[in-house]
């Protein structure tokens, strides 16, 4: 059998020569984004990935695409059904509104904002967090329905809706509650025990809803509709921020009898999860019940308790609407940071959907961001952006190299953030992408974990067993 020729040294040389070319036009592409494997510890990020859209992107998903009627959206993307007007504040403004909200959780958990009316009284007025809020989900109303979009909020238990005759701080984009027109309605309190009379809800950044507590029949689903459902009707209501204009209402999650986890519990056993979208452009979804079990059976979920507050929080407190979660670490790219436990456990760290971004102890916070930096040490910094300090200018790279970052609760239970809930992205400037995360003013603040941590992630309230459960497979769209 003949040998094959080998090739001549001129050619030997011309191949090393174009083969070395080619590595350095690879080297050369790679830097300019395109896709390379990621490396451990890291996601690999297509940069218009996470980018929102002037469009309305995808569909939820889950057993029920098709029929799910509880869609979850940004307040301020394109799939928002609410009117767009100008005084839906931008992304930035909702960093301002935040300080309000973990302000006010805060003063909670001192016991100083928390107070309910006499209770000799007929009137039910309480200081609340701030209504603020990103998200957003539509129920229906009285007989025959009628649609309204809410704010969905863990942090409070009262569902309430701007009603007729609205005497302040209605505008003609705003679905009014009529009671007349409800065949179902009925003034005052359905449920024993309950409250009566006159409605209110003051919030710390100044803003309140007044009116009077009603019942009518609430719809979820075509079959999830209860007859005697009680919520708060507001007359009047004012809100300097224009956080008012940002809904019909509000959808009280908490964990207070008059919360709707509270109100439904006979068919749903005081369950639901949430799925919120990876881009104000995409949809998410919230669920109840069994329905919320099926919408999470698919994301590998994994289970940590929900635990009462730290005893240095007043007994009283203990009631409270929120969720405490034992946080007991963070790790960045594989790596734990060098927080001892008690820097979290000592404050009582609470998840909540209407807060942005999340806020740490200001020690772990400090590490958080050392490395993340050392991390991210590839792409140049960029301007803070309000009270992100750790950005960073991405315009031209197709991709980029991002860390994990993992949350360590109780139970052995590691949650892997999504790349979306890793940064948040500058709205006047969206190739700029800042760490997510803030210091708190206080060292012995509350630990909060906000939406923007949560996105794409699976969640499953299970109140009566007593924890939640974090799924490990991305649920968007």
């Amino acid at each position: 059998m003949a040998l094959a020729q080998l090739p001549s040294t001129s050619n030997r040389l011309s191949f090393f020569k174009s083969t070395l070319f080619w590595l350095i036009c690879s080297s050369v592409a790679i830097s300019h984004g395109v896709e390379k494997p990621a490396k451990p510890h890291y996601h690999t990020v297509n940069v218009s990935s996470l980018l929102p859209k002037p469009y309305c992107t995808g569909h939820t998903k889950g057993s029920s695409v098709g029929s799910r009627k509880m869609v979850v959206t940004s307040k301020r993307g394109p799939c928002s059904q609410i009117p767009r007007t100008k005084e839906i504040s931008a992304y930035e403004e909702s960093l301002l509104e935040d300080e309000n909200r973990v302000r006010s959780l805060n003063k909670r958990a001192s016991n100083v904002h928390s107070k309910a009316a006499d209770s000799g009284s007929r009137t039910q007025t309480s200081d609340s967090i701030p209504f603020s809020g990103e998200y957003i989900t539509t129920i229906g109303l009285g007989t025959p329905k009628v649609d309204y979009q809410v704010i969905i909020d863990t942090g409070s238990d009262p569902t309430w809706v701007r009603c007729k005759p609205c005497s302040k701080g209605c505008k003609s984009e705003n679905s009014l509650f009529d009671p007349s027109k409800s065949s179902t309605y009925l003034n005052g309190s359905c449920k024993p025990n309950s409250v009566n009379g006159a409605f209110g809800m003051n919030y710390l950044d100044k803003t309140y809803s007044r009116g009077y507590w009603g019942c009518d029949k609430l719809s979820l689903e075509p079959s999830d509709v209860f007859e005697r459902f009680q919520f708060g009707c507001g007359l009047i209501t004012e809100g300097g921020s224009g956080n008012f204009a940002n809904g019909d209402g509000l959808l009280g999650l908490g964990r207070g009898d008059l919360s709707i986890v509270s109100q439904t519990a006979s068919k749903f056993a005081k369950t639901f999860s949430y799925c919120l979208p990876k881009t104000s452009s995409s949809k998410g979804h919230i669920d109840f019940g069994d329905r919320a079990r099926s919408a999470t059976s698919s994301s590998g979920l994994k289970f940590t308790n929900l635990i009462e507050p730290p005893q240095n929080i007043p007994r009283s407190y203990n009631r409270s609407s929120l969720y405490f979660l034992e946080l007991l670490g963070i790790s960045v790219a594989g790596s734990r940071l060098d927080v001892p436990p008690t820097i979290f456990t000592s404050v009582g760290t609470v998840i909540d959907s209407g807060t942005v971004i999340t806020y740490l102890p200001p020690s772990a916070y400090t590490a958080l961001s050392k490395n993340f930096k050392q991390s991210m040490a590839a792409y140049p910094p960029a301007p803070s952006q309000e009270k992100l300090d750790t950005c960073y200018n991405v315009k031209g790279y197709g991709s980029i190299q991002l860390p994990e970052i993992t949350l360590h609760f109780g139970g052995a239970t590691d949650v892997s953030l999504n790349p979306s809930g890793i940064v948040w992205i500058a709205k006047k400037n969206r190739y700029i992408w800042c760490l997510g995360f803030a210091a708190n003013k206080k060292s012995e603040d509350l630990t909060i974990i906000g939406n923007n941590q949560q996105r794409e992630l699976d969640i499953l309230y299970d109140i009566d067993a007593g924890k939640i459960g974090f799924g490990t497979k991305p649920c968007g769209d």
